[in-house]
């Protein structure tokens, strides 16, 4: 028998839904704005910048910290970002029906998949609250630094590959000085390589 109420924000739904019609219409609306929000952030050089309480950014002195903004290059990272939330989705999903098909690389197209799974998803999936909860997360994410308000920053992956090993595991951990290392591999970027490693990661 299935459940009376809707796997997110447990409303009631008609019988043949997991989810109910709202919730439906709303992951759909977030799922069409993340592009465009995702876009935005990486067209923006000022919004990958620290934040700064002065109205105009200070001269270059060795306490100004790195000039990059830690939690952006995480939500434009692909290994972090919400391609590497909604690939993995889109994979399980296809899993689910039978597709060998692989998942699209880019925001959009991950984005416009989603759409034309959600129909599938609401009315058969059973972690499909856990969906809409994550396509929320990364709509909130984004839509938070692109209109201003700023989280405290999450750990960023080392860019490093390691000739042996693959992909460094290890995290960047930022200094006073404005230098950036990780303490996995040794790699250490002084100030002015930094915006150069912001770059690198935004890729």
């Amino acid at each position: 028998m299935s459940k009376t109420t809707c796997a997110y924000c447990h409303n009631s739904k008609d019988d043949d839904w997991i989810l109910c019609n709202n919730c439906q219409k709303t992951s759909v609306r977030w799922l069409r704005e993340i592009p465009k929000l995702h876009a935005a952030l990486d067209a923006d050089d000022w919004l990958k910048m620290p934040e700064r309480v002065e109205a105009e950014r200070p001269a270059r002195s060795a306490t100004r910290g790195a000039p990059a903004n830690l939690h952006v290059l995480v939500l434009l990272d692909k290994r972090t970002d919400v391609r590497a939330v909604f690939r993995s989705w889109v994979e399980e999903i296809h899993d689910r029906l039978g597709s060998n098909t692989k998942p699209p690389a880019d925001v959009r197209a991950l984005c416009d998949r989603l759409v034309e799974l959600m129909p599938w998803a609401a009315s058969n999936h059973p972690a499909v609250g856990d969906l809409v909860y994550e396509i929320k997360q990364q709509h909130k994410a984004l839509e938070r630094v692109v209109t201003g308000g700023r989280v405290p920053p999450k750990p960023v992956p080392c860019p490093v590959v390691i000739p042996d090993t693959g992909d460094c595991k290890g995290t960047l951990t930022l200094h006073d000085d404005g230098s950036v290392s990780c303490r996995v591999c040794g790699s250490v970027w002084q100030f002015d390589d930094w915006q150069r490693l912001g770059a690198l990661l935004a890729t």
